[in-house]
């Protein structure tokens, strides 16, 4: 941490993540533009009980549901080169372990006519259910998506979706 930014290694050095925290919104930009607000949720801790994440229990064990084996970055990225043009466009959506999710998408295109960037400032959020074989995805504008499991490591965490063709990889946020 330093003053109004956070500090990560990357494989470069190390890399700052400017912050704002106002009014218990904690809002990180990052290197790609794209700003995420974060809000701390409810503690689910009584008095005196110990919290998971503080334990270091093995959240399967608790019986709170399989939302825990999917918690970071999932990632989609298209495009196409030509000989005068290129476009690519970048669809994120992170997952924060406990059936809540933040989804984003950023675009650019160069040319000879010159280069145009597009990170939508807009997040979309919503709540998540992991099942057996897919994941639904409610977002908070009333539209509900079935999403199918494409990979889970041993360990139960996922790390891979597939929508309509589409892969959603936690390889394709680097």
């Amino acid at each position: 941490m330093k003053e109004g930014a956070i500090q990560v290694m990357g494989d470069y050095g190390w890399m700052d993540y400017p912050y704002i925290l106002n009014q218990g919104l904690l809002t990180i930009t990052f290197p790609d533009g794209s700003k995420i607000p974060f809000t701390k949720a409810p503690s689910t801790t009584t008095p005196g009980q110990i919290g998971i994440n503080q334990q270091n229990a093995n959240p399967q064990a608790t019986g709170a549901g399989l939302e825990w084996q999917l918690n970071g970055s999932l990632c989609s990225w298209s495009g196409s080169s030509g000989s005068t043009s290129s476009y690519s466009r970048t669809q994120k959506i992170v997952f924060d372990g406990r059936g809540n999710f933040q989804f984003g998408s950023e675009s650019s295109f160069s040319s000879n006519a010159g280069i145009a960037y597009s990170g939508n400032p807009n997040v979309e959020t919503g709540t998540y259910r992991v099942g057996e074989n897919s994941v639904t995805l409610n977002f908070k504008s009333g539209e509900t998506y079935q999403v199918k499991i494409n990979m889970r490591q041993n360990n139960g965490t996922i790390t891979e979706l597939m929508h309509s063709g589409t892969l959603y990889a936690k390889g394709l946020c680097n």
